[in-house]
């Protein structure tokens, strides 16, 4: 247990925390704003829709840089951007199209995060023991899991009561101390992986390959890959938008009740 929860594993745990709760705020908090402003569930969903398109894209290339780059240098910089990013939704928030801002931010958020959560996966046979691997990665989603229950309940609460800006800034100071504790205190070795062909080859490569693994060394992974894209695309499409109209519009509840409901 002791080899398990060293000092590298226990500072990518906390900087995770960080960035995912500040993650799940924001993911939380920024359609609902649309929402609540515009009061167009139509409008909502599209905000939605188009935030999750490049999650969808860039989360097979996210493993694959995951591999092959440098993984604190991949999650620093990814905080730094997020915090970039809050920064200028303060700024500029009143000045431009409300709808807009919100699909940029959504679609930085979620593109972050596309490569930032395999990047922390792929730490976790760095960090610990091969005998500890199994135990380390259920730890790491556990926190993922974790903070897709506390961060809706958190930004609910803090949206509720003061409005989209505090939550805005509450994320951005977590992304920001996010990347300062992985600077000062995350250690992930890291050996270069020399690449024989261009970048993109290497990347098609590398899917390819990955793909193939799938389909004839563990199909029952692919099937399920298959059935819970299936159920996101269908029932949990309809939750998602479904809920956050019911609870606000239909029973006329205010936003606090509606983090409840998303936790």
């Amino acid at each position: 247990m002791a080899a398990l929860f060293n000092r590298s594993f226990v500072s990518v745990i906390i900087v995770q925390i960080a960035s995912l709760f500040g993650d799940a705020v924001l993911r939380f908090a920024l359609p609902l704003y649309v929402l609540n402003v515009t009061g167009s569930a139509a409008l909502m969903g599209a905000v939605s829709a188009a935030a999750w398109l490049p999650y969808l894209l860039l989360t097979p290339i996210g493993g694959v840089a995951a591999d092959r780059v440098n993984k604190r240098r991949i999650m620093a910089s990814l905080d730094v951007l997020l915090a970039l990013t809050c920064a200028a939704f303060l700024a500029l928030d009143g000045t431009i199209d409300l709808v807009g801002m919100s699909i940029c931010a959504l679609i930085i958020l979620y593109a972050v995060q596309s490569v930032y959560q395999p990047t922390v996966q792929a730490a976790v046979p760095f960090m610990v023991p091969r005998e500890s691997v199994v135990r380390a990665t259920a730890i790491v989603s556990q926190i993922s899991a974790l903070s897709g229950l506390v961060g809706p309940v958190i930004g609910g609460l803090v949206f509720g009561l003061f409005g989209i800006e505090p939550v805005v800034m509450v994320a951005g100071a977590a992304f920001a101390l996010s990347a300062v504790l992985i600077v000062a205190f995350v250690r992930i070795p890291f050996q270069r992986v020399e690449r024989e062909q261009g970048i993109v080859r290497t990347v098609l490569g590398d899917l390819a390959e990955s793909l193939a693994f799938l389909r004839h060394e563990r199909p029952v992974i692919l099937k399920t890959i298959f059935l819970v894209a299936g159920i996101n695309v269908t029932v949990s499409a309809f939750i998602i938008i479904g809920t956050p109209v019911t609870v606000t519009q239909i029973l006329g509840l205010p936003n606090q009740f509606m983090g409840f409901a998303e936790g």
